[in-house]
């Protein structure tokens, strides 16, 4: 009969917790560095589309995402820039110069982006050594 009991108030804390750190999280979507973080459902409402679609740009085409535990999460910004890119290159390889040149353009960015971190890394190892 104690251990019934006992079960019950644990259960009843747990579900309060979980309930608090749902209601955090709905809160708090611009935790990320300042950038929204959807779940697989918001993220297919978002671009309008099903989570299924979601799911297979993940697995097959590599959409930027991040997993906790058995949840994935899409950072929105990373997201938009992924379909840009895609619908980029499906254009520019079909042989339009507009997303040849806007493609062009984003590969330009990247590299620029990616230099800027490696830098960073290296004055971040020169300054702890």
């Amino acid at each position: 009969m104690i251990d019934e009991i006992l079960r019950k108030i644990i259960r009843e804390e747990l579900a309060s917790f979980s309930n608090e750190i749902k209601n955090y999280a709905k809160k708090d979507k611009e935790s990320y560095y300042g950038r929204t973080v959807l779940t697989i459902k918001e993220a297919a409402n978002h671009f309008r589309t099903s989570p299924s679609t979601i799911y297979s740009l993940i697995k097959e085409d590599g959409m930027p995402h991040f997993k906790i535990y058995s949840r994935h999460y899409i950072v929105l910004e990373e997201a938009e820039a992924f379909l840009w890119r895609e619908t980029a290159r499906s254009y520019a390889v079909e042989g339009n110069i507009y997303w040849q040149r806007i493609l062009q353009r984003l590969d330009w960015e990247e590299k620029e982006r990616n230099v800027a971190y490696e830098k960073a890394l290296k004055r971040l190892e020169d300054s702890t050594f």
